[in-house]
Order: structure tokens, then C-alpha cells, then sequence
């Protein structure tokens, strides 16, 4: 994640916008995409983290919530197993 934000930092100085792409990763990874890309404020770009729909089970107790499209990013108690 260092790295994506360090990259879309320069970029958002150029006034580019960014994404951030996934492979068949399981959750928890993902789950990080979706974390690191709502806190860049230029990742505005439609991300492609899909390996949701690529598995059987992605080994996280919350599965990431999509609907419509658009990925529920999660907050505060939420990332925190009970």
C-alpha cells in the first residue's frame, strides 16, 4: 500500500487520477485496496478489484459488500473482529 499511495501522490501533484487493480487475491488483500483507494483522494478511476467474484471463499469473516457495482468501504468498529 506504501507504494500505491507514494505513486498516487505524484500523480495527484500532475493532476492525474488513479485506480488500483487487483489479481485473483484472496479478502483481506482486497479488503486493503479498498481501504488504500478511499483514502487517496485521487483514486477516482472505476478500481477493477474483482476476485470476489473469482473464488469460492475469500477467507475473511465479512465477506466485501458490492452492490450495483460499488464497494462498501468499511469504518471504524467494523474492521475490528469481535
Amino acid at each position: 500500500m506504501f507504494e500505491f499511495k507514494k505513486y498516487a501522490g505524484m500523480a495527484d501533484l500532475a493532476g492525474i487520477p488513479v485506480w488500483h487493480g487487483s489479481g485473483n487475491d484472496l479478502g483481506i488483500l482486497e479488503a486493503s485496496y479498498l481501504q488504500v483507494c478511499a483514502a487517496t483522494k485521487n483514486a477516482t478511476l472505476t478500481s477493477d478489484i474483482f476476485g470476489e467474484f473469482c473464488r469460492v471463499d475469500d477467507l475473511i469473516e465479512e465477506p466485501i459488500e458490492i452492490k450495483s457495482g460499488v464497494a462498501r468501504v468499511l469504518k471504524g468498529r467494523d474492521l475490528v473482529s469481535n
